[in-house]
Order: structure tokens, then sequence, then C-alpha cells
């Protein structure tokens, strides 16, 4: 009984055993989540892996509460509670119908959005996000307020108006009637960012997760579209937000 013990207690330290509860956007839970379970998966058949994709609001009360092993989300949870690493810089681009006149162009200049009709997430990360490049544009025309980004796209493709996304947002969210485009003014963006709570530990088994995640992240295993960038990450940076 005592070997087994052992045993039991080598795999747990190991990573072999346990269960991991990650938290995370659905852009990045779609994007780029599935790589990473599946390889973890393949090394650890016994860990147990659950993914809650919900917007950045619920992502933070979870966090709160105690939730979570960690969360992947642009908010970063504030203050010595909570350790925070940024990965990606994820830009907002110009979303519209593919046969839109702006879908022509290379690029979206701040002149093209002139008494333009803009449909928008009614609140959220995402509209908090858009709110300072509306009050750029300063469009006269009402805005169109929905509450989910598929209706969202859904009026997009039907040519009911334009939007603006962050890049990864455009990519986990494609449509066959809807393009994107970088915009040629500002510097529009988020950083997502992996936050953890520094109230306990991380499991082995979370630790070589989230390993297994950074090396692929910075490896360069996953095709990121134009807008988002790798943000750098020196060991030392890893290792004090692991540990």
């Amino acid at each position: 009984m005592n070997k087994r013990l052992q045993h039991n207690t080598r795999q747990w330290a190991n990573g072999q055993h346990g269960s991991i509860s990650v938290l995370s956007i659905p852009s990045v839970a779609h994007l780029l989540l599935p790589m990473v379970v599946k390889s973890y998966g393949d090394l650890h058949p016994e860990v147990e892996i659950q993914v809650h994709d919900h917007a950045d609001p619920q992502l933070r009360l979870l966090m709160q509460s105690g939730e979570g092993d960690f969360a992947i989300f642009s908010n970063a949870q504030k203050g010595d509670s909570f350790k925070n690493l940024p990965i990606l810089k994820d830009r907002l681009r110009w979303v519209g119908s593919s046969s839109a006149p702006l879908a022509q162009k290379p690029h979206i200049r701040l002149k093209d959005l002139q008494r333009q009709q803009f449909i928008v997430m009614r609140r959220g990360a995402i509209r908090d996000m858009v709110n300072p490049l509306l009050d750029k544009i300063q469009s006269p025309v009402p805005l169109i307020e929905v509450d989910q980004q598929s209706t969202l796209v859904g009026m997009i493709a039907a040519g009911l108006g334009m939007t603006f996304l962050p890049s990864l947002s455009c990519q986990s969210s494609t449509h066959t009637q809807t393009t994107h485009r970088a915009l040629d003014f500002g510097d529009f963006h988020r950083a997502i960012q992996i936050s953890r709570s520094t109230a306990r530990d991380l499991m082995p088994c979370t630790r070589a997760f989230l390993r297994l995640f950074i090396s692929k992240l910075q490896a360069g295993h996953f095709q990121f579209q134009e807008g988002v960038e790798l943000l750098p990450l020196r060991d030392p940076e890893i290792d004090q937000f692991l540990t």
C-alpha cells in the first residue's frame, strides 16, 4: 500500500494526475486552446481538463470568487492578489460586408468612417475597447446595438452596417459574407494576458499545462492573422509567474 501511495504521489508531482480548470475568452478558447488541450492530453491522459469560455466580465467575477486555476483574458486583475503575464497584443480591425465599398480598400482611414452605420455590442469588454474609436469618429448616425456577437456578425453579413472587432475575434467569428481590414490610424488594441491568483499555488499538472501553452506560443505553433502580435517573454518572467 505504501508503494502504491508513493507511486501516486510521484505521478501527482510529475503532473500525471489531477485536474485543470481553465477560464478563457471565447476567441482564445476557439483558436489556441484546442491544440494545447490535445497535446497535453496525449502526454497526460489521466489529467482532467475543464475549459470555461466566457466574456471578460464573467471571467473577472469567476476569478474573484476563486474559480479556475488561471484565466486568459484581456482585463487583467489588479492588485497584489493576482499575477499577470501578457502574451498577445490584439488590435481592433474594421469588419464589414464583403460587398461593401470599404471592403475593396487595403486599409481603412479615419475619413472613410464618416457618416457610416455602426453596429456594436451593447456592453462588455469589446464595447469598452470600441468606445474610444467611436468617440474619434463622431458619426452622427445612431448606433445599432446588440447583445450577442453572433447577432452582430449576422447583421454585418447582411449588409446592415459595419463594426470593429479585435483580430482574434475576427479569426474566430468568420463568415463567408464578411471581411476585415486594418485601421491606418491610432493604436486601438487589447493586451491578452494569463492571470492567476496568488492565494494558492498552482498544481504541478496546471504548471505543466501553462508551460506547454507558453512554449507553443513562443515556438510559433499558432497561425495568427494580421493584427495579432506575440509579446516577448523571458524565462525569469515566466518562472516568476508560475511560482
